[in-house]
Order: structure tokens, then sequence, then C-alpha cells
């Protein structure tokens, strides 16, 4: 599947480290306690973020719900900082599987899976 800047999204990881040169959301103390894993991006392995976590974080440091998913919206998931920029997942909250969230990423963007 493609994400909205048209890099392939494949391979969730759960269990990868973050490598050092990936990007991360600031500031760390919110974004880090949403990150849920890694994907591979056109071959380079970016962070993958729970979108509803983002949420709750935001809420948490004082937002309404929908002030923090505005600001995902078009601060997170509008921003684009070349080909190590993370992936915003929407994670399914029943089984909290990325790769449930994965399959509706691919929907949300208009595309498949792929396998690599």
């Amino acid at each position: 599947m493609k994400d909205p800047w048209g890099r392939l999204i494949a391979r969730p990881e759960t269990s990868e480290p973050l490598p050092a040169e990936a990007l991360v959301f600031e500031p760390r103390a919110i974004y880090d306690k949403a990150i849920c894993g890694t994907v591979m991006a056109d071959g380079v392995r970016v962070a993958a973020y729970d979108r509803e976590a983002i949420c709750h974080a935001l809420v948490d440091e004082g937002l309404t719900a929908d002030e923090a998913y505005e600001w995902i919206s078009y601060n997170t998931e509008g921003a684009y900082l070349g080909p190590s920029t993370p992936v915003v997942l929407p994670l399914d909250r029943e089984t909290d599987s990325v790769e449930v969230a994965m399959k509706l990423f691919a929907q949300f963007v208009g595309g498949t899976v792929a396998e690599a």
C-alpha cells in the first residue's frame, strides 16, 4: 500500500527497535507514548504511531478530543519530513493489532497491503 506521499508501506514490525536515523514526532515526552512499532516505507524502516494514543496523549496535555484530532490531522499526519517520515496508523482498538491497522490504513489511502 502507499501512504499519502506515495511511499510503499509494507511489513509492520512491532518487535524491531527504532533505527537511530528514524525521525520521530516532537515533543517526545508526548509522542513516544504512541509509538507502536515500525514499518518499511520505500525500503526505509520508519516509526509507526497509534493515532488514538496520540490523541489521548494530546488530551492529557489539555486539548479537547476535537482539538487533538484536528492537530493530528493537520500537524502530524499532514507532515512530510522526507523518506524517514513516521507513519500514523488507525489502530483497531479491539485487537490492538498493527496488522489490522495496516489493513485499515490501506483502505484509508486506497491501496492494499504489500507483501515484502
